[in-house]
């Protein structure tokens, strides 16, 4: 108990037809416990796709290596590309290949929990602005955001949910991140064409989870919703964060993340000034959801300065960079 330990695991590229041709083996009855252990893991949440869709078969180390009473030896080709899991590092396929690998750094965050929720997607891309003559869509930055600040809180030990996932859209470093419409919902789910289906079916999955949690006696969880705002085009914002009327724990959380955000312009963009702020708003996924909420706004997309917060990957990296540092501080005070 309270223990993390790497899953002593070997990962091959499944080939689509059959577990024994991927490895090298005629054992029917050992292919089946590899096949009911990543069904097992995938139905748990430990794994994030199931093998047949993401092609990563995890196979259990004791069943090709070790021999005793629940266990046959059977001998097994090396896997032609192996997932290296090294210590204190987890792979998350849904960062993309150039990200999936986490480092756990430390474990300030250990014993929280995170749901980030970006914005819109699916049939809905949100707010869309015109830059470099391409448009740019809400949904396509708030979601590279929002898994830029995942990866942040998992490396510090907390336990992270991307609400909504794009299977092809890891953290991305173009400034023109492509619109499209096949996000889906961590459960696999297809996002429905009505908003209202939309807020509830994501507000459901988060209460689900937080109900799971709740049951071992974790109620550190926050719910984290990152939207991009659209104003006229000379119309410049800074990111600003709602709470709903009813939560003075989002109401405290909202005011430490708009102090960790004024603090950072202070320090790097000293003549700057900063003008976000606090406020109550009285929204589906806020007033319905378990855990301790806010909403952040994090710019005007039709603003050419606040563009450049969104293109840049290094602006997107910074303002995940300096939420998670809110976040951290916020669960030490």
């Amino acid at each position: 108990m309270d223990k993390h330990y790497q899953l002593p695991i070997e990962v091959y590229d499944f080939n689509g037809k059959s577990i024994r041709t991927t490895i090298g083996i005629k054992d029917f009855d050992v292919a089946k416990r590899i096949e009911t252990y990543n069904d097992s893991l995938y139905k748990l949440g430990v794994r994030t796709k199931d093998f047949r869709e993401d092609k990563k078969l995890w196979v259990p180390y004791h069943l090709s290596h070790c021999k005793n009473k629940d266990s046959v030896l059977v001998k097994i080709k090396p896997p032609t590309t192996v997932t290296a899991i090294q210590k204190n590092t987890i792979v998350y396929p849904i960062f993309g290949k150039e990200h999936e690998e986490v480092e756990i750094e430390n474990e300030t965050l250990k014993g929280t929990v995170y749901y980030i929720v970006s914005g819109h997607g699916g049939p809905d891309p949100g707010s869309i602005g015109n830059f470099k003559n391409s448009s740019i869509c809400e949904d396509e930055y708030a979601y590279d955001i929002a898994l830029r600040l995942a990866r942040n809180l998992i490396s510090k030990g907390a336990t992270v949910y991307t609400i909504i996932q794009d299977s092809n859209d890891g953290i991305r470093s173009e400034e023109i991140l492509p619109c499209d419409n096949d996000e889906k919902t961590l459960e696999d789910k297809t996002l429905p064409l009505s908003q209202i289906k939309r807020l509830k079916q994501r507000t459901n999955l988060v209460n689900k989870l937080c109900r799971k949690h709740r049951k071992t006696g974790n109620y550190e969880q926050k719910l984290i919703i990152l939207h991009v705002d659209s104003r006229k085009v000379n119309k410049r914002i800074d990111m600003f964060f709602y709470h709903d009327k009813k939560s003075k724990s989002g109401k405290k959380l909202a005011n430490h993340l708009l102090s960790t955000i004024e603090g950072k312009y202070n320090q790097y963009q000293k003549n700057r000034g900063y003008s976000g702020y606090v406020s109550i708003r009285n929204l589906y996924v806020l007033s319905k959801t378990l855990p301790t909420s806010v909403f952040i706004e994090l710019g005007n997309i039709q603003n050419k300065k606040d563009q450049k917060r969104l293109v840049l990957a290094s602006n997107r990296q910074a303002i995940a960079n300096w939420l998670g540092e809110g976040l951290t501080t916020y669960e030490k005070k």
